[in-house]
């Protein structure tokens, strides 16, 4: 059983309805199944599905984000010139989280859940 569904998806980010291909859906809904688990999110595991799915599919249909374009720096009206900027490279999956509201709310939860560990070494 899937963790979440594209209803429950499409209520939170109803912008992703224009992804029609119904194959696109059914990848990112598997893929995130077989990222997030249960015994890890406990009671926000659809909620925490919800918000992965949504950050996906938005990378997926976000045409600026996917474009090797950036936004234009320069422009001159003699001869007709235009340049664009390099969209900046995000690295690293934190990053990646961060380039989308979803991504950065899915990050938020999960943060919650899990519990950071850190090394002490006494006075040595």
């Amino acid at each position: 059983m899937a963790l979440t569904t594209k209803a429950n998806v499409l209520l939170i980010a109803s912008e992703l309805s224009s992804i029609t291909d119904d194959n696109i859906w059914n990848l990112i809904l598997s893929d995130v199944d077989n990222l997030i688990s249960s015994s890890v999110f406990g009671l926000k595991t659809e909620m925490a599905a919800r918000y992965l799915v949504a950050h996906q599919l938005t990378l997926i249909n976000d045409k600026a984000l996917n474009s090797a374009s950036g936004p234009i720096v320069k422009d001159k009206v003699g001869d007709v010139m235009k340049e664009y900027a390099r969209p900046q490279k995000l690295e690293g999956s934190e990053a990646d989280y961060n380039r989308t509201g979803y991504g950065r709310t899915f990050l938020s939860i999960r943060n919650k859940i899990l519990v950071k560990i850190s090394t002490v070494i006494p006075n040595v």
